[in-house]
Parts: structure tokens; C-alpha cells; sequence
């Protein structure tokens, strides 16, 4: 128990992993979850990978805009503004 608590302590004084900390704050809590890391997860999770706002900022590609010209393709706008996922099934 004393090593979870010395991880949380170090996991909130780390400025990395910013978006994983905002899906995990907690250490215990995250550590009682039964999770099936996939790529794809991993991904979202990270913000590491397959996200245009990622591949941009190491120049690997051009654009960081999301191919639904709304926005930057990123974690957030994937989750949260991508419209594909907000038009489905209203017609």
C-alpha cells in the first residue's frame, strides 16, 4: 500500500502524461480496473499515436487539422466535437 501511495505522489508532481492523468487521477482507483489496452485505447488514453495534433507536432505530418475541417484532431475533439459521432443515427 505505502508504494501506490508513493506512486500517487509522483504521479501528481510529474508534469507528463497530462492527458492520461485526466482518464487515471487516481492510482488505486485505476489499478482496481480490469482494462483491455488496445491500440486503439492506448491511443486516446496517451494522446501517443495515430492523432493528427500528435504527428504534427514531431512534423510527420502537415496539418493537424481533422479531416471534418471543424477543428484540430486531437484527444478531446475526437471525444468531444468530432460530429461524425454526434450525427449518426439523427437523421
Amino acid at each position: 500500500m505505502q508504494s501506490v501511495k508513493q506512486w500517487q505522489n509522483e504521479w501528481e508532481r510529474s508534469s507528463k502524461c497530462v492527458i492520461t492523468k485526466s482518464f487515471f487521477p487516481n492510482i488505486a482507483d485505476r489499478l482496481k480496473l480490469r482494462i483491455n489496452a488496445t491500440p486503439n485505447f492506448t491511443t486516446i488514453v496517451t494522446g501517443h499515436g495515430n492523432i493528427k495534433t500528435y504527428l504534427y507536432k514531431y512534423k510527420i505530418i502537415e496539418s493537424p487539422m481533422c479531416s471534418c475541417d471543424e477543428g484540430e484532431h486531437s484527444v478531446d475533439h475526437i471525444l468531444y466535437e468530432y460530429k461524425i459521432w454526434n450525427t449518426k443515427g439523427t437523421d
